[in-house]
């Protein structure tokens, strides 16, 4: 395999002004617009390869936090509903299969401080901030939702730990 890495991670939104600036609050900023009516040739190719209708309609927002080829992208996505489409929920726990949450990670100096920012924006909150250690590891958590109910993941985890 030549497996470089991932490119980035779609979360699927109701409402893509709110979504985008909730994640602009959060540090990504937008990288190029993704609509359908730009290219719908690609967009249909696209859909078809995700197993939608070939006429599926979606607009979106592909966002960057960082500026490296490394950074974490976010495909900031919202499909027009088609006939027969059922609009799903966010998974209700996290014990479901499949992706569950996006960990996000922030420096332990600067963990209160962003707690006390996404919270003035008026997020809901899943559970109590852990301030601790996982796995020998020392880290604080915090988790919280985006409007649509994904969960999103604070942690101050260094990433380059057990990296050797």
């Amino acid at each position: 395999m030549n497996i470089k890495g991932i490119y980035h991670v779609n979360i699927n939104c109701s409402d893509l002004e709110k979504s985008k600036a909730f994640y602009e609050m959060l540090g990504f900023r937008v990288q190029y617009p993704l609509q359908s009516e730009a290219d719908p040739a690609g967009a249909g190719g696209l859909a078809a390869a995700l197993g939608l209708p070939r006429d599926s309609v979606v607009n979106g927002y592909m966002m960057q936090l960082g500026t490296d080829n490394a950074a974490c992208r976010l495909d900031l996505l919202s499909w027009k509903p088609y006939p027969g489409f059922q609009q799903g929920r966010p998974t209700p726990h996290m014990m479901n299969l499949g992706l569950q949450r996006l960990n996000i990670w922030t420096k332990t100096e600067d963990f209160d401080q962003d707690i006390a920012e996404i919270k003035r924006y008026g997020v809901e909150i899943v559970g109590q901030p852990m301030d601790g250690s996982f796995f020998g590891m020392p880290c604080k958590v915090f988790a919280f939702k985006d409007p649509d109910g994904t969960v999103i993941e604070l942690s101050n985890v260094d990433p380059s730990y057990g990296v050797s």
